[in-house]
């Protein structure tokens, strides 16, 4: 599961840490993030260095004003912002986002916003979400 989740806080900082959520069967590791936000708001990330299977960092619904700088990521799929839109009727958004100085060695991405467009198919919803949203001021 995802290594550290930053849900319903403001005003924090995660400096110098290293996350290493890796397979040793070679098949890439599933759902290790190195972190998620959720609904926070000024959220500085720097120095960190992360090795997994997932999005390095994950910018989920509802987080504003992130910094993320002084960053190492090797495999896994860089900067998510997103999921997107993933519940029917609900509105979701990510704003404010500022990256730099951020390395990235064999990732899949260095950053993507990922979005769950069409019809809800089950739930939690595996794609297609219903939901609406904005991402902006990356």
């Amino acid at each position: 599961m995802w290594t550290m989740t930053v849900m319903h806080s403001e005003d924090v900082l995660l400096e110098n840490i290293f996350v290493s959520s890796r397979s040793k069967n070679g098949n890439p590791a599933r759902n290790t993030d190195g972190a998620d936000t959720i609904a926070s708001n000024h959220i500085t990330f720097r120095g960190w260095e992360v090795e997994n299977g997932d999005d390095s960092i994950a910018l989920k619904a509802n987080s504003t004003n992130i910094l993320m700088e002084n960053m190492v990521f090797r495999r896994g799929q860089g900067i998510t912002m997103g999921s997107i839109g993933q519940y029917n009727g609900i509105y979701e958004y990510i704003e404010n986002v500022v990256a730099r100085n951020i390395t990235c060695i064999g990732t899949r991405y260095v950053a993507r916003i990922k979005t769950w467009t069409g019809i809800q198919k089950g739930y939690p919803p595996n794609g297609g979400g219903g939901g609406t949203g904005v991402v902006r001021n990356i």
